[in-house]
């Protein structure tokens, strides 16, 4: 959706303190901050967002504006801190306005140009004039999270994992007062396991049609490990751009003859066969997917060993030599999960109850909170681990797994190349 605000002010303070008039209340330099103080800016904040308080300012540049047939420059605003950003038009027009979060161009380097699409997003030039998207690379921003409820899960969700913005889940579910104080975040892209299934399920519930991928985490999540490896050190592997068509009435027939009449018809009236039969996947996965097949005879109903051993058989295909570690007394081996993301190194998480069920996931990163509390000569400090997951339920985001909260069976398997 799109959100332009027109800021028409008549009188406002004077950038940085004073009242006093607009230097020109029609429109001001491209690239320059416009003479809007910072009480006014929390006006704005309150009138046009979360009503978030704005201390100050610690950086603007020029952007260029792209609003449908239209482009045009203005000024992106880098409110201090994780205070948020916004763009505006030399005719005051905010077509962004976020009080919480980091500039999204923060943890970028090389870029050359910035711009601002209204139906895409945030968007900057490097400087061997590629175009990118701050979304395609996964970015631990909070200006990029999705929508969650008061608990910070994602809508519907509770539990130990499907955390979508971990402050609010700190603050909401757990008291607040807590303190960040280590994350890292690898740049491992997030596959859906219904944009890779080759048959879906769909069913009738409270007269909304609700669409089932295949149960086809086992094989997601090690190729999206595997992924990951092919973009840091399998260079003779194919990026997850270089895609073709499948068939799976040709390329997986068992598989398709058990869901597929000789008809064409399906032997499930409720499943039906994605993208029409022939889905368009990266090479990689189709790789993934067939190996599987031949070797399990199915792509449902795996265990995290045949996920670990997916990674290990696709890393020497590709001549490639990949060693792994099994922690079923993952809580035992939970705390060494930061060391092995700060070398670079994904793990597989595995659960078994709580919010996923059973479900396995890719492991591409970690958040570690703190918060201190004292009475009389007592003082109490409380720690909470977060695994930042792939979860193959969505391609958008990845999400958060507060392990310090989960009882179970689980597994981590941790890789070595």
């Amino acid at each position: 959706m799109k959100l332009t605000i027109l800021a028409i002010l008549a009188f406002v303070p004077m950038a940085f303190g004073g009242e006093g008039l607009l230097t020109n209340n029609k429109n001001f330099t491209a690239g320059e901050l416009p003479n809007i103080s910072i009480s006014v800016l929390n006006k704005l904040s309150q009138a046009f967002s979360g009503g978030n308080n704005i201390s100050g300012i610690e950086g603007h540049r020029i952007i260029t504006i792209v609003d449908g047939d239209e482009t045009k420059e203005g000024t992106f605003i880098d409110f201090n801190g994780e205070e948020g950003y916004a763009t505006i038009g030399t005719d005051f027009a905010f077509y962004d306005f976020q009080d919480e979060g980091e500039s999204p161009y923060k943890n970028f380097s090389d870029i050359a140009d910035i711009s601002y699409n209204t139906l895409s997003g945030y968007l900057f030039t490097d400087q061997k004039g590629t175009v990118n998207s701050v979304k395609q690379k996964w970015d631990d921003s909070d200006a990029f999270l999705e929508n969650t409820d008061s608990t910070g899960h994602i809508v519907g969700k509770t539990g130990a994992g499907c955390i979508g913005n971990v402050q609010r889940y700190l603050n909401n579910s757990c008291g607040g007062g807590w303190s960040l104080i280590g994350n890292k975040h690898l740049n491992m892209q997030p596959f859906d396991e219904m944009d890779l299934s080759a048959y879906v399920t769909e069913e009738q519930k409270d007269g909304y049609t609700i669409s089932y991928s295949e149960g086809n985490c086992c094989l997601v999540a090690p190729y999206t490990i595997a992924q990951y490896f092919q973009k840091e050190k399998w260079d003779d592997a194919p990026s997850s751009n270089s895609k073709r068509y499948y068939h799976p009435s040709t390329e997986e027939k068992a598989l398709y003859d058990q869901r597929v009449n000789s008809n064409g018809t399906m032997k499930n009236e409720k499943m039906h066969l994605n993208y029409y039969g022939m889905p368009y996947w990266p090479k990689m996965y189709i790789k993934v997917r067939t190996n599987t097949v031949n070797r399990y005879g199915k792509v449902e109903g795996l265990t995290v060993w045949d996920s670990r051993d997916i990674v290990r058989d696709l890393g020497t295909s590709y001549g490639h030599d990949v060693g792994f570690f099994d922690h079923v007394d993952w809580g035992a081996y939970s705390a060494s999960v930061p060391s092995e993301i700060n070398s670079d190194r994904p793990l597989l998480w595995s659960m078994s109850t709580n919010t996923y069920g059973s479900h396995t996931t890719a492991l591409c990163g970690y958040k570690i909170y703190t918060k201190e509390t004292g009475w009389w000569i007592f003082k109490s400090k409380q720690t909470k681990l977060f695994f930042e997951l792939c979860d193959g339920w969505t391609s958008s985001y990845t999400r958060f797994f507060d392990s310090t909260a989960y009882f179970g069976f689980a597994a981590l398997i941790r890789f070595t190349y």
